[in-house]
């Protein structure tokens, strides 16, 4: 007979018994109709500072130090990668970015040797076999203390950053870079170099500054729902997230409320995922507000399934993200349009030519009539500062309205400096009323109804 016919039968007790002591388990994935199915999305990022000047100049402090270089190229490559906006240029740019090296050391002369506990073969003993009525030889087996060397490799960067306008001066970003390096190798076996950590540290450093000036994107692990929509769950798994919607969609509403919400929450991932992969904010930011509402419903029709709580805090956050990005797009398309405007420019007045003039006789100067006063410089008291723009948040007040009275004011004194930026962010003033606070700075005041206008020499 063939015995192996019976193998699984064998195994079933097994089987039982496993499911039996860990019944956590099968409950775990009980309401996902059995083992759950995941795949990742990526979430873009806004920028901590969005960069309104895309023509871009870097500048490497102290350019004698040996990284210089690896810095800047590195650098160059991940800002220029990620935003397609920006370009190098070095003549006339609109923005220049300093990163000075402050520190940039690494150490692997340092080793350190401690007692660990190991589980090995202490010695043997002789035990009585019944069956085969003799003695046989086993092993013991328990913790021994060993002692053990291991090699430290250490070591630190440190990058003291800004980001400042070209035509201004000011300083429209700053930040203080820095990461650190610290692994153990056992007997040194594969230890890294001191070179190796140093450019392991300044790639390290150059994500953060490049997570800093430009958008990037975070992986995310979600879960996709099996039952009567796991057929569409597989195309989703698959990418195709489009497919994905369509058909948990051309199911309809489903009888059984459980069944429902797992549709719900078929449509909100499928939603959340085409919001990630659409290029146009505005656009994305609709489907990721669909895809609340999908969560929403799946979490009223099925309140006790926990998975639908960790996409809705998700979507809340990747929300507040796009509508920041959304933001700083819009202003940097505002601030893009006002540079294009054309300056009126007055026409030179050509001056009298005589005849005694072309002899190379001296003409006698005609006297210029008496140009207007200009009107007097406002006072201190009368221009629009950093406080006043707070208290204009604080007041409740529209971006729109303080954006209008920041363009309208006769004058102004801003501080964008970092402690300045730091404070307005701090009390609640939005990047659009920011970026038009450093657009009025570059501009001269406007002219008052009524008062002339000055005449270029």
């Amino acid at each position: 007979m063939n015995r192996s016919i019976f193998k699984p039968l064998a195994l079933a007790p097994c089987v039982i018994a496993c499911f039996t002591c860990a019944p956590g388990i099968f409950a775990q994935f009980n309401d996902w109709k059995g083992q759950k199915i995941e795949t990742t999305l990526k979430r873009k990022r806004p920028p901590e500072y969005f960069v309104i000047g895309t023509t871009v100049k870097l500048e490497i402090k102290p350019q004698s130090h040996s990284y210089a270089n690896l810095l800047r190229a590195r650098l160059e490559s991940g800002l220029f990668a990620q935003d397609s906006r920006l370009r190098s240029e070095e003549r006339v740019p609109e923005t220049i970015i300093v990163c000075e090296i402050t520190r940039l050391d690494a150490n692997d002369r340092e080793w350190n040797q401690r007692t660990e506990k190991e589980y090995q073969k202490t010695g043997q003993r002789q035990e009585w076999n019944p069956k085969k009525a003799q003695y046989e030889t086993k092993d013991d087996w328990g913790y021994v203390a060993v002692t053990r060397r291991y090699k430290i490799v250490k070591g630190g960067v440190n990058i003291s950053y800004h980001t400042r306008d070209a035509k201004t001066r000011s300083t429209l970003d700053a930040h203080n870079i820095q990461a650190n390096f610290s692994r153990e190798y056992l007997d040194g076996n594969g230890a890294l170099s001191d070179h190796e950590v140093r450019e392991a540290l300044v790639n390290s450093a150059v994500e953060q500054l490049t997570a800093r000036l430009t958008p990037t994107t975070e992986p995310m692990k979600v879960h996709l729902p099996r039952g009567k929509v796991e057929d569409f769950s597989k195309l989703g798994q698959a990418g195709l997230w489009e497919k994905m919607r369509e058909g948990v969609e051309k199911l309809g509403t489903l009888p059984k409320p459980s069944d429902e919400a797992y549709r719900q929450y078929g449509v909100g991932i499928a939603n959340e995922a085409l919001a990630y992969q659409e290029p146009k904010v505005e656009e994305a930011t609709k489907l990721l507000e669909e895809a609340s509402v999908n969560y929403n419903k799946a979490l009223e029709l099925k309140p006790d399934e926990k998975y639908f709580r960790e996409p809705l805090a998700r979507i809340e956050q990747s929300l507040a993200q796009y509508k920041k990005l959304s933001s700083q797009l819009a202003a940097y398309t505002q601030s893009k349009a006002i540079s294009n405007q054309p300056t009126p420019q007055s026409a030179p007045q050509a001056a009298p030519q005589s005849d005694a003039g072309s002899k190379g006789i001296k003409t006698p100067v005609t006297p210029q009539p008496l140009r207007p006063t200009p009107p007097a410089a406002p006072n201190n008291s009368q221009a629009v500062t950093n406080q006043k723009v707070i208290e204009m948040v604080k007041a409740g007040l529209d971006d729109p309205n303080i954006i209008a009275a920041i363009n309208d004011a006769r004058a102004v004194q801003f501080d964008l400096s970092p402690d300045g930026l730091i404070n307005l962010s701090g009390n609640k003033v939005s990047i659009n009323v920011i970026n038009a606070m450093r657009q009025r700075l570059s501009r001269p005041a406007p002219r008052r109804a009524g008062a002339p206008a000055r005449r270029k020499n």
